[in-house]
């Protein structure tokens, strides 16, 4: 079973959580869930941000690395704004 990083800090206020991510430039930036897809969230571990340059943009992303039944070691990138959770909003990630 991999080990699974620790959930990214948060706060919560009223219905809104707000998950404190870090850039490569080392600049605190926040997304923001509903508090219903707290625990579904918080199940994967850690999340980070990714730059897309083309938009100018970060998105958040947590990679997800596992070993097959063919015993070889595979991944896939799970993007927070895009998975399926009860909200629906688009989660956008903000500077402090």
């Amino acid at each position: 079973m991999p080990k699974i990083k620790p959930f990214n800090n948060y706060r919560i206020e009223g219905n809104i959580v707000y998950i404190e991510l870090i850039t490569k430039d080392n600049i605190l930036k926040e997304t923001m869930i509903n508090l219903e897809d707290l625990e579904l969230v918080k199940s994967y571990g850690d999340w980070h941000l990714s730059y897309y340059k083309h938009g100018e943009q970060y998105y958040v992303t947590h990679s997800l690395r596992f070993i097959g039944e063919d015993g070889k070691r595979h991944g896939t990138t799970i993007h927070l704004h895009k998975n399926n959770f009860k909200s629906k909003e688009r989660r956008k990630c903000r500077s402090y």
